[in-house]
C-alpha cells in the first residue's frame, strides 16, 4: 500500500498497488519467503525506487511447499513450567498453561520444489499497470534464487526518478550468478556479468556491487562500467568491470570485461 498526499486538505490516503494474493493460502507480493531469508539473508521483498515513484516487488508462490510445524518448547509454558500448575487453578487455566504455541512455515527441504518467485515493477501513481520481468527465467529456469535488487541512482534532476534496476540471480546449486540489468520503461532485460564459481565450489553473495558509469545504449556510450568482488582466482578481489549493452533477454551467459584489479594479492 502507497500512502498519497492529498493536496487539497494535506490529508494522506492509502491506496493499494499489489492484487492477487489476498486470501491464497502460500502466495504473497512484497514478502521475503522463508527460504530468501535463510539462505540468501534477504529480509526486503519490495524495493522502493529512489524518488519514490515505482516500486519493484517479487510475488511468491509456495503453495505446493509442504507446510511443517515449530513448535516452541522453549517458551515458559507447557508440561515442563513450573507455572503451569498452580493451586487454585481451574481446569481450563491448567489445560490452557499446559498447552505450547507453535507456528508452520512452509519449509522447503532439500531437494524438493523452492518457491516460485515472479519480479515486477509498480507504478507508484497508479498511472500505469505492473510490469513484470518474465525474462528472469531465462538465465538458469524457473528454478532460481532472486538474491538481491537494487535501484540505479536517479537522474541528477529531481524531475525524473531511475528507471532502471540490477538483480543478481543464483542457479540452484548456488555455483553460477546472473547481473541483469532491467529497463523499466521497455521492459529490457540485459546481462551484464555471468560468474561462475570454481570446481566444487559456490559463489558467495556480497554488497561490493557500485554503478560507475550511467547505462546507456547511445551508439558510442554502449556499455557499463561497476565495481565487482570476484573469488574467481580463489581469493576475493574488488575489480573493476565492463559490459556492453546488447539487449538480451537474459540469456547470455557471458563475463564482463576486467578493466582493473584494484587488491590483491589476497584476500581484501
Amino acid at each position: 500500500t502507497i500512502s498519497t498526499n492529498n493536496p487539497t486538505n494535506g490529508i494522506h490516503i492509502p491506496r493499494q498497488i499489489t492484487t492477487g494474493a489476498r486470501g491464497i493460502k502460500g502466495k504473497t507480493n512484497g514478502v521475503a519467503d522463508y527460504l530468501a531469508q535463510e539462505e540468501l539473508d534477504r529480509a526486503d521483498g519490495y524495493w522502493l525506487s529512489p524518488h519514490g515513484t515505482m516500486v519493484a516487488y517479487e510475488e511468491v508462490d509456495e503453495s505446493h511447499v509442504p507446510a511443517y510445524r515449530i513448535v516452541h518448547q522453549g517458551e515458559d509454558r507447557g508440561l515442563s513450567s513450573s507455572t503451569s500448575f498452580v493451586k487454585g487453578q481451574s481446569q481450563e487455566e491448567v489445560e490452557t498453561g499446559a498447552r505450547v504455541t507453535y507456528e508452520e512455515t512452509r519449509y522447503p527441504f532439500a531437494g524438493g520444489r523452492n518457491p516460485i518467485v515472479k519480479f515486477g515493477v509498480a507504478d507508484a501513481t497508479g498511472k500505469s499497470d505492473v510490469r513484470w520481468f518474465d525474462d528472469l527465467a531465462k538465465p538458469f529456469g524457473d528454478d532460481f534464487y532472486l538474491a538481491k535488487v537494487e535501484w540505479l541512482p536517479a537522474d541528477n534532476s529531481e524531475a525524473n526518478d531511475s528507471t532502471k534496476l540490477v538483480v543478481q540471480l543464483l542457479n540452484r546449486r548456488q555455483n553460477e550468478l546472473a547481473l541483469l540489468l532491467l529497463d523499466c520503461e521497455s521492459g529490457d532485460v540485459t546481462t551484464l556479468h555471468t560468474e561462475t564459481a570454481k570446481e566444487a565450489q559456490w559463489v558467495n553473495l556480497n554488497g561490493s556491487f557500485r554503478p560507475l558509469s550511467t547505462p546507456t545504449t547511445d551508439s558510442d556510450k554502449s556499455s557499463f562500467r561497476f565495481l565487482w568482488a570476484s573469488e574467481r582466482d580463489g581469493y576475493r578481489h574488488l575489480y573493476i568491470l565492463e559490459s556492453s549493452l546488447t539487449i538480451d533477454g537474459g540469456s547470455n551467459k557471458t563475463e564482463a570485461k576486467v578493466v582493473r584489479r584494484l587488491t590483491g594479492p589476497g584476500e581484501f
